[in-house]
């Protein structure tokens, strides 16, 4: 078992979300509980594209080794 990073420009226990416009990678609190509107329509720092963002992912996953 292997403990890998999906972007390494980001801490191990960020949460990522990923513009479905521009492929922008950007971390944000996570969803943890209810999701606000607030949280939910968050635009893209790069384009500013409103409500275009993923749910997104924890930055750490843990990948199986094949023996």
């Amino acid at each position: 078992m292997k403990i890998k990073l999906r972007d390494s420009r980001f801490p191990k226990d960020a949460w990522l979300r990923r513009c479905q416009e521009c492929g922008n990678v950007q971390a944000m609190k996570s969803p943890e509980g209810q999701k606000t509107d607030n949280w939910r329509d968050a635009k893209c720092r790069k384009c500013k594209s409103e409500g275009s963002l993923d749910y997104g992912t924890q930055n750490e996953y843990v990948e199986d080794e094949e023996y």
